[in-house]
C-alpha cells in the first residue's frame, strides 16, 4: 500500500482494533497490527461514532456530489 506518505486522515475505532484513513479520495480499513487492509468505498475524513457502529467521511465529487456521507 505504500508508504504512510500515501494514507491521510488516519482514524482508530473506538475498539481500537481497525484504523479507518483515506487514500487518493477512497476509504481503506486495516487492523491495528498492519493486517486485512480493505477498500471501503469513495470518501475522506472519516470519523467514527462513539459505540464504533458507523463512520462519518466527506464526500466529494463523482456521482454522489459534495456532502457528509455514513457507512
Amino acid at each position: 500500500m505504500g508508504g504512510a506518505r500515501y494514507q491521510d486522515n488516519p482514524a482508530w475505532s473506538p475498539s481500537g482494533r481497525v484504523i479507518m484513513f483515506d487514500r487518493g479520495s477512497a476509504l481503506w480499513t486495516v487492523r491495528s497490527n498492519g493486517s486485512g487492509r480493505k477498500r471501503i468505498g469513495p470518501g475522506t475524513s472519516p470519523a467514527w461514532a462513539p459505540d464504533g457502529s458507523r463512520v462519518a467521511f466527506d464526500r466529494k465529487g463523482g456521482r454522489t456530489g459534495h456532502g457528509k456521507g455514513y457507512y
